[in-house]
């Protein structure tokens, strides 16, 4: 099994006892979470104040923050150590009774990933997605237009760390946004369908609702409309470039997996 790491603030124990549960008796560790809540970070030499409140019209609140600092503290352990892949897991997640079973044969079946996303938003079932490779049990590793926040759960190689890491260097996103950024990340970032993990909301959010309030003032007030705009027009562009330029690619191995199938049935 490969690693599995679980970020968790020191005071989460009610949360971190949940998810350690359900991983049943495989081996974990437990990466403590930075602690951003009460953190003054609008001079951190790394965070780009500017190009955040002109592109979103709101600053990163400081749990978003933490959360950012955490995964990178991950992408770099796993650099560092020379760690293949990683199973990278928040306290809150909730993981499905076959979330173990799909991840095998993903990484069986799809063993050159960069990052894939294990999503259960509603939002999946609606937006346009493409099956690249059948998995366990009815699941399919689906490439999505578009990509709904959540860093609750996924699986990371050491090359898709590599690639988060070098785009982590100016901060002006939270890190679920940032992973569906690929004209930033130049990151492949798959997902399961249907949904093998989602978050527990009874547990409620670190992050919160500030995150959803604009504090623009000055200068970012009188831009905001016309960068914000450009930026949406670029953000949306790539995507659809990015899901698109991967057509030929998806049906290819998913043909290729097809017949592999059919051939091991036959």
């Amino acid at each position: 099994m490969i690693p599995i790491y679980i970020i968790s603030l020191p005071d989460h124990k009610h949360k971190r006892d949940k998810i350690i549960s359900q991983i049943d008796d495989r081996a974990y560790e437990i990466i403590e979470a930075f602690d951003a809540r009460k953190m003054n970070f609008n001079h951190f030499p790394d965070y780009k104040r500017f190009f955040r409140l002109s592109f979103y019209g709101k600053d990163l609140t400081g749990p978003e923050f933490g959360c950012y600092l955490s995964h990178k503290k991950v992408y770099q352990k796993i650099i560092r150590e020379k760690i293949p892949y990683a199973l990278v897991l928040e306290d809150d997640a909730i993981l499905e009774d076959n979330f173990f079973f799909v991840l095998e044969s993903l990484l069986k079946k799809y063993p050159k990933l960069d990052l894939i996303r294990f999503l259960g938003k509603y939002k999946i079932d609606t937006k346009p997605k493409r099956n690249v490779l059948s998995l366990y049990n009815g699941f399919d590793l689906v490439r999505l237009h578009g990509s709904p926040g959540g860093t609750y759960a996924y699986v990371v190689s050491q090359a898709g760390a590599k690639k988060m890491l070098s785009s982590m260097k100016n901060i002006f996103t939270a890190i679920d946004t940032l992973m569906g950024l690929q004209f930033l990340t130049n990151i492949e970032i798959l997902t399961v369908y249907p949904k093998i993990a989602t978050w527990n909301e009874k547990l409620g959010s670190t992050i919160g609702d500030k995150r959803y309030k604009k504090n623009l003032k000055g200068f970012n007030k009188i831009i905001y409309p016309i960068t914000r705009i450009l930026f949406k027009t670029v953000e949306e562009t790539s995507k659809l470039f990015f899901y698109f330029i991967k057509y030929s690619k998806d049906k290819k191995i998913f043909k290729s997996s097809a017949a592999s199938n059919l051939k091991r049935q036959n």
